[in-house]
Formats: C-alpha cells, sequence, structure tokens
C-alpha cells in the first residue's frame, strides 16, 4: 500500500486500508520486541520515538508544491560574487557578458 493508493482511496475504503495497515504494523512491531533483548527493545523504542518526532515535525511543518519551485523551511541566502550570477530557482538560460562600453553596441 502506498500513499497515493491511499490518497486515491474513497470514505469507507481509506478508514478500512488505515486500519488494515494499522494492525499489520501493530503486529510487526509486538513480534520484533518480543524476539529482541533489552537493549535492542531500548534501542528500538529509542528509534520509533525519533520517527514519531520526526513525523510530528513535518506535519506540523507547511508544505508548498511548485512546479519547479523552491520550498524553503528555516533561512536561506542566495548571493553571487565576482561577476558570477546566484538563483533560487532559475528557468532558462543565463549568459554572462561584459556589458558594452559606451559608444558600443
Amino acid at each position: 500500500m502506498t500513499v497515493s493508493e491511499l490518497e486515491r482511496a474513497t470514505e469507507p475504503d481509506a478508514a478500512r486500508i488505515r486500519a488494515r495497515q494499522e494492525a499489520f504494523w501493530e503486529t510487526r512491531f509486538v513480534d520484533l520486541m518480543a524476539v529482541a533483548d533489552e537493549h535492542a527493545r531500548a534501542e528500538t523504542v529509542a528509534q520509533l520515538q525519533e520517527l514519531v518526532d520526526l513525523a510530528n515535525r513535518l506535519a506540523a511543518t507547511p508544505t508548498v508544491q511548485t512546479n519547479g519551485g523552491l520550498v524553503v523551511e528555516g533561512d536561506m541566502t542566495i548571493r553571487a560574487e565576482g561577476g558570477s550570477m546566484a538563483g533560487g530557482v532559475i528557468h532558462g538560460g543565463i549568459h554572462l557578458a561584459n556589458p558594452p562600453m559606451a559608444g558600443q553596441s
């Protein structure tokens, strides 16, 4: 089951699919913990907590979907130095040349 399949599903199919996936993963984690020693269980719990924390942070972060755009979380600096060119998103070609001198065309 992929996210796109779940997104295409209509209710109540989506609820049924989510419930089946939750049961599947719960069983896997219970089985994993049943065979793990104390150290492995503690490590697994810590890793799962990191995963939950990451999922919560990502869920709380607004996302923007663009076609060829740029999405930044936090600070971003774009600089051009020494006759160079910089840009977050560039569509098309770039041509850098010295400007013509006065009186030249």
